[in-house]
């Protein structure tokens, strides 16, 4: 079924608007046309259904989604009928599952057009996407078409909450004349991606760019984000062998178009135009979709229509045009006034709301002030004797805290002096050693101490070696290594298990374990019972 609204239009749409993306289309289409083509750096990693599934690293892209690219010949239908299908926003979905809604939000030309699309997220792991861009179409004398969008930014459409604004540099289509049908290039290195479909797909080439921005897990890149590029090629062919290609308009027209679209489930197109004065233009329709002919709604004065074979030719007339198009213009301005009338009211009532409210909430917060106030006097008194109190208990805890600094510190000047009574400190180390060898119950043991205890240390281990055999039975051999530091209290570490196994013996990690755990105790003994300690341990 053909729907068509009548030739008329509001006063704003006497010719199309100025195209405001012109920089950011021209950049778009040039980067599709150095792309689609190239060899450079493309590398083939997969082959399905006659479609060449490609991609291409640009050196210094932070993204980690390269560009991917699609290539194929698809039989049996014209460049102008794959067009039709990758064109209307209400077709997309049929070969395209990604997207969940696309439109048209603003036309600047046949085929120049701003667009808004949704893109469904990936269960929990990735957020829906949305893009604003803009769209051109682009058809050579040869037949050839080549079809470009990029993301530009519009005040009036901001990012919505729950969605990812997502960065398109380019998707790009470039179908060429075949013997056998059309050949299909599509570049992409977005989240823009469609899924693959059946195996009626013969042939087909693509390409797209896009920052999806937000973060996607590598393995769903790989796996669904890159595959499912080229797999649109394969989708739509699909689509038009089992559909067939939407209705679309194969001639040159003069007309303004407000609105084109296509609805597989209803077999609709609906076309809303502007007419203009002689205009003539003809929709070419496909049997398959219409099997017993198309039926023509709407028109109204000022347009004829008549039909033969896939052909429906719309004929404009000036005289009547005018007249509809200034009906319509009465019609469009009573509607401004009525809604007009009715967001006055209801700014209005949201204003007295508001300001009743805020009148309300400022009373209640003076009422609480004068509370406050009120109580302000006392609590300000128990607060300053509250602080010096704690004040005085943080002089006190710290007084203590250098106490007990001090006394450590007085500790290890002892034991550095032990060191230098030679019949002490060689029972130290003796006793050390015999320790760590009773722990071990290794056979072979490394001693390590200050250079200058070696030779002290080597025969303390011989005594200690000696003392293990009495205790143990057992034997073992022990090496000493004058490799601690010279300003260490003194004292001895003991490894063994090629390493792996350390005992700590040196004065000064006794001494540090002794401030640890005899803590509380040397506490008790300066300070006293703590009063606000339930436990002294």
């Amino acid at each position: 079924m053909y729907s068509s609204s009548p030739a008329t239009a509001t006063p704003s749409m006497a010719s199309y608007p100025d195209f405001p993306y012109q920089s950011e289309k021209d950049t778009a289409l040039e980067y599709l046309r150095r792309e689609a083509f190239s060899e450079d750096g493309w590398t083939t990693f997969d082959n399905k259904q006659g479609v060449e599934y490609q991609k291409k690293t640009i050196e210094g892209d932070t993204s980690a989604i390269p560009i991917v690219r699609g290539r194929g010949l698809v039989e049996g239908f014209t460049p102008q009928q794959f067009l039709a299908l990758i064109t209307y926003t209400g077709v997309r979905t049929t070969w395209d599952t990604r997207t969940e809604k696309a439109e048209v939000v603003k036309r600047f030309g046949r085929y120049l057009s701003e667009f808004y699309a949704i893109q469904r997220g990936i269960g929990w792991v990735v957020s829906p996407r949305d893009i604003v861009g803009c769209q051109d179409t682009i058809i050579s004398e040869d037949g050839s078409i080549e079809r470009v969008q990029t993301s530009v930014e519009d005040s009036d459409k901001p990012p919505v909450y729950g969605r990812v604004r997502a960065t398109l540099t380019l998707a790009g289509w470039v179908l060429s004349p075949a013997e056998q049908g059309t050949n299909v290039t599509y570049v992409v290195k977005s989240k823009l991606y469609p899924q693959f479909s059946s195996e009626r797909f013969i042939g087909a080439h693509t390409s797209s760019s896009v920052n999806p921005n937000g973060s996607i897990p590598i393995t769903i890149i790989n796996n669904t984000v890159i595959p499912e590029i080229p797999g649109a090629i394969s989708r739509a062919s699909d689509v038009l062998h089992d559909k067939g290609y939407p209705p679309y308009i194969s001639s040159s027209i003069l007309s303004l178009i407000r609105r084109e679209d296509f609805d597989f489930s209803t077999r609709t197109f609906e076309f809303d135009f502007l007419g203009k004065e002689g205009d003539q233009f003809e929709i070419t329709f496909d049997s398959k979709i219409y099997s017993q002919g198309v039926t023509v709604q709407g028109g109204g004065d000022g347009v004829e229509t008549s039909t033969d074979d896939n052909k429906v030719t719309v004929k404009v007339e000036k005289e009547r045009e005018i007249a509809f198009i200034k009906q319509e213009a009465h019609e469009k301005a009573r509607e401004i006034k009525v809604k007009a009338d009715e967001e006055f009211a209801i700014e209005k009532a949201r204003i007295v709301r508001q300001e009743t409210n805020a009148i309300d909430a400022a009373f209640e917060k003076k009422k609480k002030q004068a509370e406050t106030s009120q109580k302000m006097y006392g609590t300000n008194l128990i607060a300053a004797q509250s602080t010096l109190t704690n004040k005085s208990r943080l002089r006190l805890l710290q007084a203590r805290e250098q106490h007990l600094q001090d006394l450590f510190s007085e500790a290890r000047a002892g034991l550095l002096k032990l060191s230098e009574d030679q019949g002490r400190y060689a029972q130290v180390l003796e006793s050390s050693i015999l320790e760590g060898l009773l722990r071990f119950m290794e056979p072979s043991i490394t001693v390590k101490c200050r250079p200058k205890d070696k030779g002290l240390a080597e025969k303390a281990a011989e005594g200690a070696k000696q003392q293990y055999t009495e205790i143990s039975g057992l034997k073992a051999e022990v090496s000493v290594e004058g490799s601690l530091t010279d300003d260490s209290a003194g004292g001895v570490k003991l490894v063994a298990g090629t390493d792996r196994i350390t005992m700590d013996n040196t004065l000064d990690e006794r001494l540090r374990l002794l401030e640890d755990r005899m803590l509380p105790e040397i506490r008790y003994d300066l300070f006293g019972r703590n009063e606000n300690r339930k436990f002294d341990t």
